[in-house]
């Protein structure tokens, strides 16, 4: 969904603006975006040290927004109230991973589970594929021994 926020000091060169970047998936092309970048003020700072101190905690800070779900395509309102819900929907939820004994197939379903919708419709389908291959050779394999 977006890339680590970067951080550009301009080589040190106090006399040119520093700031950091980041991508962000559009939602309407789905390809990664260049955002504009983010100042918050450290070029009024004069030294270099002072400069990637502000930049450092800046960045940190922006990065945990970013996995915790802001979005700068939406509104900061809707952000906050669509976070708000998800944590609500989580808490109710008792998760299949508390289960403490998988077999090998279910595990390994359970973790394609996972991940499906976090891929694009051709990974999860190529990842399908894995999976079943895998599951068939495992069967041979044991039908194999088995009639030794």
């Amino acid at each position: 969904m977006f890339s680590e926020p970067k951080i550009y000091d301009a080589k040190g060169d106090l006399s040119k603006r520093c700031y950091f970047y980041y991508y962000y998936r559009n939602p309407v092309t789905e390809k990664l975006v260049l955002q504009p970048p983010l100042y918050m003020g450290v070029n009024r700072l004069k030294t270099k040290k002072e400069r990637m101190k502000m930049l450092v905690i800046n960045q940190i800070v922006l990065h945990e927004l970013l996995k915790k779900g802001y979005n700068p395509y939406e509104s900061y309102t809707e952000t906050d109230k669509r976070i708000e819900q998800q944590k609500i929907q989580e808490e109710g939820i008792e998760f299949d991973s508390q289960r403490k004994n998988y077999t090998v197939k279910e595990a390994l379903f359970f973790a394609l589970k996972q991940r499906k919708p976090h891929w694009k419709k051709k990974t999860a389908g190529t990842m399908n594929g894995h999976y079943n291959r895998f599951v068939d050779v495992v069967k041979s394999l044991i039908v194999s021994t088995l009639r030794l």
